[in-house]
C-alpha cells in the first residue's frame, strides 16, 4: 500500500491550504475505514479488480460524505476521493477498484 503524506499544495493559494488539508484528510479517513471495515471485500475485489461492483453502495456513501462536506469549498477542483481510492485501494492502479466506478468526478 503506498502511503499517502499529503496533498500537493504547490499550486495552492496559501489562503486556501487548510481546507485542502482537511479534505485530504477526511478522503483518506474515509478510505481507510472501507478497508477496515471491508478487508475481505477489498482484497477480493483487487485480485478481481472489481472493488466497486463488490463495495458500491459504501463507495457511493463515502463519496457522498465527502461531496457533501468539500463541494462548496476552495478543495472543490481537487478530488481527493478519487486520489486516496486510487492511492490505497488500487495501490496507485485505478484499473484495480473495476468497471463502473464514477472515478474522479471533477
Amino acid at each position: 500500500m503506498r502511503k499517502s503524506t499529503g496533498p500537493d499544495l504547490s499550486t495552492v493559494a496559501p489562503a486556501d491550504q487548510e481546507i485542502h488539508k482537511k479534505a485530504f484528510r477526511f478522503a483518506k479517513l474515509l478510505v481507510d475505514e472501507l478497508m477496515l471495515y471491508n478487508k475481505e471485500k477489498v482484497a477480493l475485489g483487487k485480485r478481481q479488480h472489481d472493488v466497486y461492483a463488490l463495495l458500491q453502495e459504501d463507495i457511493d456513501k463515502s463519496r457522498l460524505a465527502y461531496e457533501k462536506k468539500f463541494a462548496n469549498t476552495p478543495a472543490a477542483h481537487v478530488d481527493y476521493f478519487h486520489q486516496q481510492m486510487v492511492a490505497q485501494i488500487g495501490e496507485g492502479d485505478p484499473t484495480a477498484i473495476g468497471p463502473g466506478y464514477p472515478g474522479s468526478l471533477v
